[in-house]
Protein backbone atom coordinates (compact mmCIF):
# COMPACT_ATOMS: atom_id res chain seq x y z
CA UNK A 1 0.00 0.00 0.00
CA UNK A 2 1.06 3.57 -0.40
CA UNK A 3 -0.24 6.97 0.61
CA UNK A 4 0.93 9.87 -1.49
CA UNK A 5 3.82 7.78 -2.79
CA UNK A 6 4.94 6.67 0.69
CA UNK A 7 4.71 2.98 1.59
CA UNK A 8 2.35 2.29 4.50
CA UNK A 9 0.99 -0.75 6.28
CA UNK A 10 -2.67 -1.67 6.32
CA UNK A 11 -4.72 -1.51 9.51
CA UNK A 12 -4.22 -5.17 10.44
CA UNK A 13 -0.42 -4.95 10.20
CA UNK A 14 -0.36 -1.61 12.01
CA UNK A 15 -2.53 -3.04 14.80
CA UNK A 16 -0.32 -6.11 15.24
CA UNK A 17 2.80 -3.93 15.27
CA UNK A 18 1.29 -1.47 17.75
CA UNK A 19 0.19 -4.32 20.05
CA UNK A 20 3.61 -5.98 19.82
CA UNK A 21 5.32 -2.73 20.84
CA UNK A 22 3.30 -2.45 24.06
CA UNK A 23 5.07 -3.12 27.33
CA UNK A 24 1.94 -4.65 28.84
CA UNK A 25 0.30 -7.79 27.47
CA UNK A 26 -3.00 -6.35 28.75
CA UNK A 27 -2.61 -3.26 26.58
CA UNK A 28 -1.79 -5.48 23.62
CA UNK A 29 -4.96 -7.52 24.26
CA UNK A 30 -7.07 -4.41 24.63
CA UNK A 31 -5.71 -2.99 21.41
CA UNK A 32 -6.75 -6.14 19.50
CA UNK A 33 -10.27 -5.95 20.98
CA UNK A 34 -10.56 -2.22 20.23
CA UNK A 35 -9.51 -2.60 16.59
CA UNK A 36 -12.25 -5.18 16.00
CA UNK A 37 -14.84 -3.34 18.12
CA UNK A 38 -14.29 -0.18 16.09
CA UNK A 39 -14.57 -2.20 12.84
CA UNK A 40 -11.11 -1.17 11.69
CA UNK A 41 -10.18 -4.79 10.95
CA UNK A 42 -11.81 -8.19 11.34
CA UNK A 43 -10.60 -10.96 13.60
CA UNK A 44 -9.82 -12.96 10.45
CA UNK A 45 -7.62 -10.11 9.17
CA UNK A 46 -5.75 -9.97 12.47
CA UNK A 47 -5.33 -13.75 12.80
CA UNK A 48 -4.02 -13.87 9.23
CA UNK A 49 -1.60 -11.05 9.93
CA UNK A 50 -0.38 -12.69 13.15
CA UNK A 51 0.30 -15.85 11.15
CA UNK A 52 2.26 -14.00 8.49
CA UNK A 53 4.38 -11.39 10.31
CA UNK A 54 6.87 -13.70 11.93
CA UNK A 55 7.87 -13.56 15.57
CA UNK A 56 6.20 -10.72 17.50
CA UNK A 57 5.95 -9.90 21.18
CA UNK A 58 2.63 -10.83 22.86
CA UNK A 59 1.60 -13.11 19.95
CA UNK A 60 0.04 -15.72 22.23
CA UNK A 61 -1.99 -13.24 24.24
CA UNK A 62 -3.08 -11.39 21.06
CA UNK A 63 -4.39 -14.68 19.67
CA UNK A 64 -6.22 -15.41 22.95
CA UNK A 65 -7.77 -11.94 22.93
CA UNK A 66 -8.91 -12.39 19.34
CA UNK A 67 -10.41 -15.78 20.20
CA UNK A 68 -12.44 -14.07 22.93
CA UNK A 69 -13.50 -11.35 20.50
CA UNK A 70 -14.64 -14.06 18.07
CA UNK A 71 -16.71 -15.30 21.02
CA UNK A 72 -18.23 -11.79 20.99
CA UNK A 73 -16.34 -10.15 23.83
CA UNK A 74 -16.34 -6.43 23.12
CA UNK A 75 -13.83 -5.15 25.65
CA UNK A 76 -10.81 -6.13 27.66
CA UNK A 77 -13.04 -6.27 30.75
CA UNK A 78 -15.30 -8.81 29.03
CA UNK A 79 -12.23 -10.81 27.99
CA UNK A 80 -11.00 -10.80 31.61
CA UNK A 81 -14.43 -11.88 32.84
CA UNK A 82 -14.67 -14.73 30.31
CA UNK A 83 -11.19 -15.94 31.27
CA UNK A 84 -12.11 -15.80 34.96
CA UNK A 85 -15.23 -17.88 34.33
CA UNK A 86 -13.28 -20.45 32.29
CA UNK A 87 -10.56 -20.66 34.93
CA UNK A 88 -13.29 -21.02 37.58
CA UNK A 89 -14.78 -24.01 35.75
CA UNK A 90 -18.03 -22.24 34.86
CA UNK A 91 -19.94 -23.00 31.67
CA UNK A 92 -19.26 -20.76 28.68
CA UNK A 93 -21.83 -17.95 28.49
CA UNK A 94 -23.26 -16.30 25.41
CA UNK A 95 -21.80 -12.87 24.75
CA UNK A 96 -23.47 -9.78 23.38
CA UNK A 97 -26.93 -11.34 23.68
CA UNK A 98 -29.50 -9.28 21.80
CA UNK A 99 -32.58 -7.77 23.45
CA UNK A 100 -35.12 -5.30 22.11
CA UNK A 101 -35.82 -2.38 24.40
CA UNK A 102 -39.15 -0.63 25.01
CA UNK A 103 -38.46 1.74 22.08
CA UNK A 104 -37.80 -1.13 19.65
CA UNK A 105 -34.00 -0.69 19.56
CA UNK A 106 -31.60 -3.62 19.58
CA UNK A 107 -29.51 -3.72 22.76
CA UNK A 108 -26.60 -5.99 23.55
CA UNK A 109 -25.97 -7.59 26.93
CA UNK A 110 -22.38 -8.42 27.86
CA UNK A 111 -22.78 -11.97 29.16
CA UNK A 112 -25.74 -14.33 29.43
CA UNK A 113 -26.28 -17.86 30.65
CA UNK A 114 -29.48 -19.73 29.85
CA UNK A 115 -30.54 -21.73 32.89
CA UNK A 116 -32.82 -24.73 33.27
CA UNK A 117 -36.49 -23.90 33.08
CA UNK A 118 -35.94 -21.06 30.58
CA UNK A 119 -34.47 -18.61 33.08
CA UNK A 120 -31.54 -16.37 32.14
CA UNK A 121 -28.71 -14.92 34.19
CA UNK A 122 -27.18 -11.77 32.66
CA UNK A 123 -24.02 -9.99 33.77
CA UNK A 124 -23.14 -6.49 32.63
CA UNK A 125 -19.46 -5.69 33.14
CA UNK A 126 -18.94 -2.01 33.81
CA UNK A 127 -15.56 -0.41 33.31
CA UNK A 128 -14.62 2.90 34.89
CA UNK A 129 -16.18 4.77 31.95
CA UNK A 130 -19.60 3.71 33.22
CA UNK A 131 -19.03 5.98 36.24
CA UNK A 132 -19.07 9.11 34.11
CA UNK A 133 -22.28 11.02 34.74
CA UNK A 134 -23.64 10.86 31.19
CA UNK A 135 -22.77 7.19 30.75
CA UNK A 136 -24.26 6.26 34.14
CA UNK A 137 -27.43 8.14 33.23
CA UNK A 138 -27.65 6.35 29.87
CA UNK A 139 -26.95 2.97 31.53
CA UNK A 140 -29.81 3.47 33.98
CA UNK A 141 -32.26 4.41 31.23
CA UNK A 142 -31.03 1.56 29.02
CA UNK A 143 -31.63 -0.92 31.86
CA UNK A 144 -35.12 0.46 32.38
CA UNK A 145 -35.87 0.34 28.64
CA UNK A 146 -34.68 -3.25 28.34
CA UNK A 147 -36.84 -4.08 31.30
CA UNK A 148 -36.84 -7.14 33.44
CA UNK A 149 -38.98 -10.19 33.67
CA UNK A 150 -39.38 -12.95 36.19
CA UNK A 151 -37.24 -15.25 34.06
CA UNK A 152 -34.17 -12.98 33.92
CA UNK A 153 -31.77 -12.02 36.68
CA UNK A 154 -29.46 -9.14 35.73
CA UNK A 155 -26.38 -8.16 37.70
CA UNK A 156 -23.91 -5.34 37.09
CA UNK A 157 -20.33 -5.98 38.17
CA UNK A 158 -17.36 -3.60 38.16
CA UNK A 159 -14.71 -4.67 35.66
CA UNK A 160 -11.99 -4.24 38.26
CA UNK A 161 -13.62 -6.85 40.50
CA UNK A 162 -12.79 -9.64 38.05
CA UNK A 163 -9.14 -8.61 38.31
CA UNK A 164 -8.86 -7.75 42.01
CA UNK A 165 -11.52 -9.87 43.69
CA UNK A 166 -11.90 -12.87 41.38
CA UNK A 167 -13.07 -15.27 44.09
CA UNK A 168 -15.77 -12.85 45.19
CA UNK A 169 -16.97 -12.44 41.59
CA UNK A 170 -16.94 -16.21 41.04
CA UNK A 171 -18.97 -16.68 44.23
CA UNK A 172 -21.61 -14.22 42.97
CA UNK A 173 -21.80 -15.89 39.56
CA UNK A 174 -21.88 -19.41 41.02
CA UNK A 175 -24.69 -18.45 43.39
CA UNK A 176 -26.83 -17.09 40.56
CA UNK A 177 -26.03 -20.05 38.33
CA UNK A 178 -26.89 -22.47 41.13
CA UNK A 179 -23.40 -24.00 41.14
Amino acid sequence: MDAGGLPVHGIARAAVDAAAWQRSWRTASGLMAAVVQQALATTDDLFTMLDSVGKVRHRKVMRLALADVVGRADSLAEIDFARLCRDGGLPEPSRQAVRTDARGRRRFLDVEWRLPGGRAFVVEIDGVGHLERERWYDDLLRDAEIGADAATVRVRLPAMAARYEPERVLAVVRRHLGW
